[in-house]
């Protein structure tokens, strides 16, 4: 199937005041392996199919590049997917473990959305050709990751122990229970 008819494959889900809205580009065949993935009150926010996602872990030698993914955000996290027939999930990451995120333009002008977590680092390559829907993403990622707890760098320190996002006004880590110095 090619990137054109993968982009004409729209499903319809609802969004969260029930609205339906046209916002994900998947083939229709992935549509029940999305919605079966998720539990409880999670649900489906937004869908679109990236370039490339790169997982770069604190060791070197599990480095990998994926072409040709769909990132994936619901309620409580994000998910990075394998662009096939069926679903096959590279990365879930739950939102809470997001510690920093930037979304950035690159050189020839694709989208490009950074998540920084505690034991690694993804990046993301949306085409340039889908800024609009780049725009929503960003919308629906942040309001997603400020309802999840996640705040802005100002409200939150990093551990010099083990790397975990705490509060600002803490004093002890709430992940080891070292003292932290401020």
């Amino acid at each position: 199937m090619s990137n054109k008819s993968l982009l004409k494959s729209i499903i319809t889900f609802l969004n969260l005041d029930g609205e339906k809205k046209e916002r994900s580009y998947i083939p229709e065949s992935l549509k029940e392996d999305i919605l079966s993935d998720l539990e409880g009150d999670d649900s489906l926010l937004i869908c679109i199919e990236s370039l490339s996602s790169t997982y770069m872990p604190k060791n070197w030698f599990d480095r990998n590049t994926f072409f040709n993914t769909y990132f994936i955000v619901t309620r409580k996290r994000v998910v990075i997917a394998k662009s096939s027939s069926e679903l096959k999930i590279f990365r879930d990451i739950d939102l809470d473990q997001i510690q920093k995120y930037k979304f950035s333009k690159a050189k020839r002008g694709h989208n490009i959305l950074a998540l920084d977590c505690f034991d690694s680092k993804d990046k993301i390559v949306i085409h340039k050709t889908l800024t609009d829907e780049v725009e929503e993403l960003k919308k629906i990622f942040e309001e997603q990751y400020k309802e999840i707890g996640g705040t802005s760098e100002k409200d939150f320190i990093f551990c010099m122990h083990c790397g975990v996002k705490i509060p600002l006004a803490s004093k002890f880590c709430s992940s080891c229970g070292k003292k932290v110095k401020v």
